[in-house]
Parts: structure tokens; sequence; C-alpha cells
């Protein structure tokens, strides 16, 4: 694409501009680009494309990685008349050396500078005004998750029979990067008292810290109930890995979690989730999800118990209806159509 033709029409710069892993970033993208070019956003703040052939700025988990350089771009581009979108996607970024004041300004920072915040959970509204009480009401919008139907196949032998589940067996499963902020070590824990269940836990994703594997493997070497794979799961076999499972767990750190693709995943597969209380559990049912509240570690290992012992008591054939009520849900409020429809709007393109 040359200089020319970037003049002749404003482009979207778009972060992360592209993902090998994180499905969500690239459907998203993929709707931006059916209607308007799209050029990467750390390219635009390296100079290479002059600001005035840039229309808009529409940046995710920016905060993971802010500096002084993305401050002053993103000042110098809104005084150009750029439109700034940031997504709000977690209350601080996941890692938790990033917990600290100097984070908690570019969060400030970031709610003012931005047009348009796109929020794909209702309830997170009021962890943008605790950032800035301030804030207009107007600017913030609520976007669904889109969801995942249809991505994902099941090109993998049966994983109940290789893993030895039986039938009757509930298969719980956490799936994804394998990180800290996801409390797996504390899910194995909870797997280890639930010695009266009939219960197994599939850990499949790949970890990028190899000493955090090897806690994982520690923790679970005299557990029978559990079951860790450190590799990346393709979108080949990801819906084999999704319909394995009896219900995802997503045991999240509410310190910085709020939303949650895994989620939508599980309900595009007709699977519920047992999950702590993040923004985005809200926005469903109640009765079709195992959603708990913890105030620390300690009530959140009972709490985690509590629940997990719930969705055994009632059963895979109860589980799997639960799923599928909330895989209809999704189709009719999570729709790629009325996501796309919804950035359409937005963006004006």
């Amino acid at each position: 694409m040359s200089f020319h033709m970037l003049k002749r029409k404003k482009h979207i710069a778009f972060h992360p501009f592209i993902s090998k892993t994180d499905s969500y970033i690239n459907i998203i993208h993929q709707m931006i680009r059916n209607h308007c070019p799209t050029v990467d956003y750390l390219d635009c703040k390296a100079d290479i494309y002059e600001i005035s052939d840039i229309g808009i700025i529409y940046v995710n988990w920016i905060e993971d990685i802010m500096g002084n350089s993305d401050r002053l771009y993103l000042q110098k581009a809104a005084a150009h008349g750029v439109r700034i979108f940031w997504v709000f996607h977690n209350k601080l970024p996941h890692d938790r050396r990033l917990h600290n004041e100097e984070k908690r300004d570019d969060m400030r920072f970031l709610s003012r500078i931005a047009d348009i915040i796109i929020i794909h959970s209702k309830d997170s509204i009021a962890t943008l005004k605790a950032y800035n009480p301030g804030l207009k009401s107007e600017k913030v919008h609520y976007v669904p998750h889109p969801d995942f139907i249809g991505r994902y196949h099941d090109y993998c032998p049966d994983i109940r029979n290789r893993l030895g589940v039986k039938e009757e067996e509930i298969l719980f499963a956490l799936y994804g990067n394998l990180r800290p902020y996801k409390n797996i070590e504390l899910l194995i824990k909870a797997m280890t008292e639930l010695t009266d269940q009939n219960c197994r836990l599939l850990v499949a994703g790949q970890a990028q810290d190899t000493a955090y594997t090897q806690t994982l493997y520690r923790l679970t070497r005299e557990n029978k109930k559990v079951t860790v794979l450190n590799r990346y799961i393709p979108d080949l076999q990801m819906g084999a890995f999704l319909k394995a499972a009896d219900a995802l767990v997503l045991p999240y750190d509410t310190t910085s979690g709020m939303n949650s693709g895994a989620m939508i995943m599980a309900f595009s597969y007709g699977r519920t989730v047992v999950v702590s209380d993040i923004d985005m559990s809200r926005d469903f049912p109640e009765a079709l999800i195992y959603r708990y509240e913890y105030p620390d570690q300690e009530e959140h290992l009972t709490a985690l118990i509590g629940q997990l012992s719930c969705a055994c008591k009632v059963g895979r054939k109860v589980n799997h209806e639960k799923g599928q009520a909330l895989n209809h849900l999704v189709k009719k409020t999570c729709s790629t159509e009325i996501v796309e429809a919804s950035l359409r709007q937005l963006l004006r393109i």
C-alpha cells in the first residue's frame, strides 16, 4: 500500500493489529476492516504514517504497554481531530506488578482523552466512574462481546476417553493462557478438597512462564483428579475440548478481572461456567451459571468449592441444559452481526 493511497482516505489505527492466540482481536479487527482500511497503531506512533492519514485510533489493552510516548502521541492525535476509541477490558492489567498508582493514572488519562469508551459488560461503567468521577456517560457505549459460534472445530480424538473420564463424571475445565490471575493454583486446591464429588479437572493451555508451569505440575503430581496440559490449543481442536467439558471454571482475580472471552466461548459451544463475580457474569441469568463472590483468598476457596459442588450435584444433563440455554441467549444478544452493526454505527463507517 503506497503513501499516496493512504492520503486519499482516512484510516483506522488499530491495536493490537493481529494476534496468533486471541480470536477476539481478529474477529473485531476483521469487522472493522470489512468497512474501512486499517493500519497498525504502533507504526503510527513510530511516525511511519502521518497523523493526517488517520481518522480514528482504536485501542485494546493499550494500558498494558502504556508509556510517555503513547500519552504524547494520543494527545497529539486528539489535537489534530483524530477520534480515539478505547475498549475498557479490565479494571487493571492482569499483571500484578502493574497494580500501582502509575497504572491507575494511565487508566484515568485514557478515560479522559478517549472520545468513545467501549464496554463489554454493563456494570463496568461504575469502575470507569471510579477512575473519572466527571466522566460523561454519553461517551460510554456498551457493545456485546462477539460470540465464537462456528469459530472452532473438533478435529481431535475423544478427549474424555483419553483422560479416562467416566461417563457419569463431571469434567470441569479451564482453557486458554495459563496465568496467575486465573487462580489456577486455587482451583487445583479446590479440586483436592472435593473428595466426595464425582468430578475431574482439565487445565489446558500455554504458560509463558516456565516456573509457573512447574508450580502447576508440582501441585497436581499427587492429585489424580487434575490433569494439566501445557500446550496451545489450536482452533481446529478447541471445539473438541469445549465439548468434552461439562462446565468451564473461571475463578478470576476480581481486582483486575471484569470481562471474559472464555465465558462467551463456553456459551457459544453450549457449556455453562463456574465464575467469580466479574462484571460480565452479571449480564447473564444467575440460574444458568454458577457465580460467586469472595472478599479474600480464604473465602475465595470456600466459595469456589461450594459452586463446584453445586455443579456436581445437579449432574451432567442439567449442566448441559444450562449450557444450551446460554447458547441460545448469546445467539440473540452477542452475534457477530449485532456487534458489527454496533461498531459501524459508533465508528461511522
